[in-house]
C-alpha cells in the first residue's frame, strides 16, 4: 500500500476498485446460474438450515444453490497520530 501511495487510512479508497470487482462477479454470478443473493442480518442465523431448505425445493444436483451475503463488523483502528497533551 505504501508503494501506491496509500497510508492506513485510506485503506477503504485502496480497497475500493477490488470490492466494485469482487460485487458485480458475484451478482453476474447469480444471474447466470439463477440464485438468489440472501442478506444475512441476524446473528443466530443458521445457514445450514437455510440451505436445507433451499435444496428441498432445488434438488440435491451439483452447483451453486445460494449466496449468503452478510457485512461483517470490522474492528476500526485510530490512526492519528497521539497529541502531546495526551
Amino acid at each position: 500500500m505504501q508503494r501506491a501511495g496509500f497510508r492506513p487510512r485510506d485503506l477503504t479508497r485502496f480497497a475500493q476498485p477490488i470490492t466494485g470487482q469482487v460485487r458485480e462477479h458475484i451478482i453476474g454470478l447469480a444471474r447466470q446460474q439463477g440464485v438468489e443473493i440472501e442478506m444475512v442480518v441476524r446473528k443466530n442465523f443458521r445457514q445450514e438450515d437455510r440451505v436445507a431448505e433451499i435444496l428441498k425445493i432445488r434438488g440435491t444436483h451439483p452447483g451453486l444453490a445460494h449466496i449468503f451475503a452478510v457485512k461483517e463488523s470490522a474492528t476500526v483502528y485510530d490512526t492519528r497520530h497521539a497529541r502531546a497533551d495526551g
